[in-house]
């Protein structure tokens, strides 16, 4: 079913636009943050591992209470990647939760990101995440290749296992007909369950995933800022224009 956050309705025809915040320093991030606002962009992923100071709980809270309320009734996603899942910082499995529980205690961000099967005990994860106030993304990235169907339906199945409120599946395309596949997995998920599902093909050649979202079910798609997080994000300005022109012919 549709979640809503700040009076604004996932999963609900058109997906919503999100804009990443990649700046390594408090003062570039703020500044992002209210140009993004300023700009009308509806949500904001702030991808804390590019900060330099992550580690600091003192300035991670003083960060993460300057963007909410900068960020006001703008949705607000906070992510942290290691490196291995194609972030900016080496942390370990345990080290990682912490850093995700002490982020939801703060109560500034409406999402959390996970990369679901970095954790040996994701359930507990995302229960101790939801005890804290905050809805959770189970996330699963590729950035080499996209798996088969059937392996792409068993993931999507195993993250909703977990009791996430949104499930992420990003992936690599090596030919035009991954992008389909990916497409139609989630098509065919969405049949059968009704948690929100977010889903990229990433790179020049999946490009078009992140423009039909709403033609196979994905809620959120993430457009280019002042810098990019993922290969092939668009524009925003231009990723909204077209989303929004795509829901008013369908």
């Amino acid at each position: 079913m549709p979640i809503i956050v700040k009076g604004i309705i996932i999963d609900n025809e058109a997906p919503l636009v999100c804009v990443p915040v990649t700046d390594a320093q408090q003062i570039g991030i703020i500044d992002s943050a209210k140009r993004l606002r300023d700009a009308g962009v509806k949500c904001i992923e702030w991808r804390a591992d590019f900060y330099e100071d992550l580690l600091d709980s003192e300035k991670l809270r003083d960060t993460l209470e300057m963007l909410r309320d900068i960020t006001g009734e703008i949705v607000l996603i906070v992510t942290v990647r290691t490196r291995p899942q194609g972030g900016n910082i080496d942390l370990t499995s345990d080290g990682l939760s912490r850093l995700l529980i002490e982020i939801a205690t703060a109560h500034c961000a409406d999402f959390i990101d996970m990369e679901y099967f970095n954790f040996e005990r994701p359930l507990t994860l995302i229960g101790q995440l939801h005890e804290k106030g905050a809805f959770v993304i189970a996330s699963w990235h590729d950035f080499n290749k996209t798996p088969e169907e059937t392996e792409m339906m068993a993931l999507l199945s195993e993250m909703k296992g977990g009791d996430p409120d949104i499930v992420k599946l990003a992936v690599m395309p090596g030919q035009k007909k991954d992008v389909f596949s990916l497409m139609k997995v989630v098509s065919e998920f969405k049949e059968i369950e009704k948690i929100p599902v977010i889903a990229m093909s990433m790179g020049q050649t999946g490009a078009v995933s992140r423009i039909v979202g709403e033609a196979f079910g994905s809620c959120i798609t993430f457009g280019k800022g002042k810098d990019k997080s993922a290969p092939g994000q668009i524009d925003f300005e231009k990723l909204s224009l077209v989303t929004k022109r795509i829901h008013e012919c369908l």
